[in-house]
């Protein structure tokens, strides 16, 4: 697990997770089975704050798109590689 190779890291900072799914319920839940609880005891000893993130707004959203969309006309011709 990658948390073993950097438990230096982990150990010396904060960690803070954000996510849109429910991981914290799911790591402090009493009945887990098998892998789950080792996931949760390994992760245990790290300060890890779990935070739910929030919506992009559309705006960012917009520019974002807008910013990786080629141009009409501009397009180059790319030429097809074909590997056999």
């Amino acid at each position: 697990m990658t948390a073993r190779k950097l438990r230096q890291y982990f150990q010396s900072h904060q960690i803070v997770v954000k996510t849109d799914y429910p991981i914290k319920k799911v790591l402090h839940k009493p009945d887990l089975a098998g892998r789950m609880v080792a996931w949760s005891v390994e992760l245990s000893e790290f300060d890890i704050t779990y935070v739910p993130r929030g919506a992009i707004k559309s705006q960012a959203l917009a520019d974002f798109v807008l910013e990786l969309t080629n141009p009409p006309g501009k397009e180059e011709p790319q030429p097809w590689t074909l590997s056999v």
